[in-house]
């Protein structure tokens, strides 16, 4: 015998939320409450755009979800809490604007990923961009580099041994990237310095903010 009838199965699956939103494991419910309980975040996300209140909403569950008393009673805690953190999402005046993205990022338990800190040259620049960029800041990259060995380590064998051992001889800095640009990136070509390119933002991130800054 089927625990919930036709109807019943209706009622619920427009007003309760979401397996992927609980806390409960999945394995603890039965497979009739797994299938009823799809689709109600969007029930939610309704509501609140239409300004019904967070009151409302939680009215309107608890009431609804009377029909699975027993299963409600049992897992009342992990409900509640999960239509606490849906709500105060879709509540949230901070977030109004990337609500589609909450979503998506409760149902998948995504981290949150800081699209900030990727800049448009990380996403865009070609190679013949960033070996531009090596030429036309050569006087600069010369003159600032601090980790010149660790950048000539990470080309691998783009660098001959001849030419590393040249540069690990050198005393300074400065002398290891002027090195580095005669015996290896003026004849290197794009490939060369698109490498040198990214070897640089990997070692020398604040250096490269400021001079793409620059540009």
């Amino acid at each position: 015998m089927a625990l919930f009838s036709p109807e019943s199965k209706k009622q619920v699956r427009n007003c309760l939320p979401p397996l992927e939103v609980c806390t409960v494991r999945r394995e603890s419910l039965s497979t009739e409450w797994h299938e009823v309980g799809r689709g109600a975040f969007g029930r939610v996300y309704k509501a609140r755009h239409k300004h019904w209140g967070i009151d409302v909403a939680v009215k309107v569950l608890k009431e609804n979800a009377r029909i699975t008393e027993r299963l409600w009673s049992r897992h009342i805690g992990d409900i509640e809490c999960a239509i606490e953190k849906v709500l105060t999402i879709l509540d949230s005046t901070k977030q109004q604007e990337a609500c589609k993205f909450n979503y998506v990022a409760v149902q998948n338990s995504v981290a949150e990923v800081e699209l900030d800190s990727l800049t448009v040259s990380d996403k865009t620049m070609t190679r013949n961009e960033k070996a531009k960029f090596v030429d036309q800041n050569r006087p600069a990259l010369i003159q600032r580099v601090s980790h010149a060995l660790a950048i000539a380590e990470e080309l691998g064998d783009m660098v001959h041994n001849e030419t590393y051992s040249l540069i690990q001889a050198k005393e300074k800095n400065q002398d290891k990237v002027r090195e580095l640009y005669s015996s290896t990136l003026r004849s290197g070509g794009e490939k060369v310095k698109a490498a040198f390119y990214d070897a640089l933002k990997k070692h020398e991130p604040s250096l490269m903010q400021d001079l793409e800054k620059r540009n």
